[in-house]
């Protein structure tokens, strides 16, 4: 499962392409993101884990069975 994260910049000239202060969300490599955070690049602001809420969705019509009661 593929796990991204929103992070904040905190270097003084930015980092790949968003200037300091501002947040963006991306899946880094995992020995990247370890390097930025050693340097001090950038923050973990949250991690993202795809997940479905409950009670987000809705299945159509007819797609779940019906059951009778014995």
């Amino acid at each position: 499962m593929t796990v991204g994260a929103e992070y904040e910049v905190l270097r003084h000239d930015g980092y790949r392409g968003h200037r300091r202060g501002t947040r963006f969300e991306a899946i880094l490599d995992p020995n990247a993101e370890r390097r930025a955070l050693a340097r001090g690049d950038i923050r973990v602001v949250a991690r993202r884990t795809p997940a479905v809420q409950p009670g987000s969705f809705t299945l159509p019509d007819g797609w779940l069975p019906s059951h009778e009661e014995v």
